[in-house]
């Protein structure tokens, strides 16, 4: 009856059932039930009875956002009432935690659309500056309100120093893995909308995280630090001497760790992998932080210190698919964020690594293929040409031949080696769109990379590779 009440607006159906019963009625099914109990990250790993909630839990939701479609006023009205009556007194204390999580759910989504938000903001500081909700002990709580902090920031910014951001990030030192997660993650959001209110206060922002930045081995929640990292990054992306002050003591403890070096940092933790290396961790670490930093144009012999350490440690490093891929990761990010003199010599170190290591699986180096590509069509003009001579010929040399034996006795075999040939010519194409100068000295120097183009051109049948090899000639003519 509640679907089908939603599902007509005309008035003779909001006379039927009072509106703001229905409210009621929809607040009480999001509670969870005394029995649910899953903290996991993953739904999908709790009991079949768990997973059903969260699945009737979601329809509940769908149908408060229809209810705000059929009468808008009524029901911020009712989230209105609602949170003015639970941040009176110690009346939240009163309230069973899951009735409380409950009505932080109904404003967390009456405020999805922005316009809404707008709305409700001063409902929702009311939640801000409530002791007994921001200091909650329970996990399920804690979740909800470092929702609700991150969503109506905009609209608290004259506490976003005193109550947001410490909110924020007692969340990430909280001792709930699930809350702390979430909380990193939401961080990340909030450091880029209020950067220019934070940024500033990065320093003691840095020294609160202090611990939780500690890179250390093992199997801890890698996204956790990452998000973390990539917090920082983002409030060190202006080039301001506070923050250059900060990046430098960032980028010292990583030179710290890497002055480890030998057997300490590539060791596997017992009954982990190689992701959960002191090196690996490391890179991702670094990858995250400058996930968020555009051409940084200071602490450059900082980044160069720590580069250096990480590519003086290639000898030691048991290098497959994880470190492979964290490689690419990190290379991928400093594109963005160093000059490329600063980026060549690192390029220069990895490049021949990960390609030795993508030989044995066509996928792996037709993901090779397409990290090359990346390099040469978002670098500058002077790193991109040098890319486009030093890789490409070799490249072309040591893959036509091998790609044309490849045998297409089976469906699997035959896409394997399109998806190959494809990521070739892909890498030719972009050169040639990006660097023609420099791949038209490939062309006259390298006579597998024409023959290839001759082959994929008059074989017409295979689409994608007739497609690409046409689209090369275009460029150059």
């Amino acid at each position: 009856s509640v679907v089908l009440l939603l599902n007509k607006s005309d008035l003779l159906s909001l006379r039927i059932c009072s509106f703001s019963s229905l409210c009621v009625v929809l607040q009480i099914h999001l509670c969870y039930p005394q029995w649910f109990s899953h903290e996991g990250d993953d739904v999908d790993d709790g009991t079949e009875q768990e997973v059903a909630f969260t699945e009737f839990r979601s329809d509940v939701c769908k149908l408060i956002r229809k209810a705000l479609a059929v009468d808008k006023d009524t029901a911020l009205e009712f989230v209105r009432n609602t949170v003015s009556s639970i941040t009176q007194g110690n009346q939240a204390a009163a309230l069973a935690d899951s009735q409380l999580e409950a009505c932080l759910t109904m404003l967390h989504v009456c405020g999805e659309q922005k316009a809404y938000e707008n709305e409700l903001g001063p409902t929702a500081t009311q939640i801000l500056h409530c002791p007994w909700i921001m200091q909650h002990r329970s996990w399920l709580v804690q979740l909800q309100t470092l929702e609700l902090v991150c969503k109506y920031s905009g609209a608290a910014s004259r506490c976003i120093d005193t109550v947001c951001l410490p909110a924020l990030l007692g969340g990430v030192r909280s001792k709930n893995p699930k809350v702390a997660k979430r909380a990193s993650f939401l961080l990340v959001k909030f450091c880029k909308q209020h950067k220019a209110a934070v940024g500033p206060k990065v320093g003691p922002f840095v020294n609160e995280l202090s611990s939780c930045l500690t890179i250390a081995p093992g199997q801890a929640d890698r996204d956790y630090q990452d998000n973390l990292y990539e917090a920082v990054g983002t409030l060190l992306s202006q080039d301001i001497d506070d923050q250059a002050m900060t990046l430098l003591a960032v980028l010292g403890q990583f030179s710290t760790v890497l002055d480890r070096g030998g057997p300490d940092l590539v060791a596997v933790p017992p009954g982990g992998t190689t992701a959960d290396c002191l090196y690996n961790r490391v890179m991702l670490a670094l990858a995250s932080l400058a996930k968020a930093i555009e051409k940084c144009s200071v602490g450059l012999e900082a980044w160069d210190m720590v580069l250096g350490k990480l590519r003086a440690s290639f000898a030691h490093v048991a290098v497959d698919r994880i470190i492979r891929q964290s490689m690419i990761l990190l290379c991928r990010q400093l594109l963005q964020t160093l000059p490329s003199e600063r980026l060549a010599p690192v390029l220069n170190d990895v490049l021949p690594v990960v390609k030795a290591n993508s030989t044995t699986q066509s996928a792996d180096m037709a993901e090779f293929l397409g990290f090359v590509s990346h390099l040469v069509t978002q670098s500058d003009a002077e790193l991109g040409r040098g890319l486009v001579s030093s890789q490409l010929p070799g490249l072309v040399n040591d893959l036509a031949p091998a790609w044309q034996a490849m045998p297409v006795d089976s469906p699997e075999t035959r896409r394997e080696k399109l998806e190959l040939g494809v990521a070739i010519l892909t890498l030719m194409r972009d050169s040639a769109t990006k660097q023609t100068e420099a791949f038209v000295e490939v062309l006259r120097s390298t006579p597998a990379v024409l023959g290839l183009i001759r082959l994929c051109i008059g074989t017409p049948g295979e689409v994608q590779l007739y497609t690409a090899s046409i689209q090369i000639v275009s460029r150059l003519v």
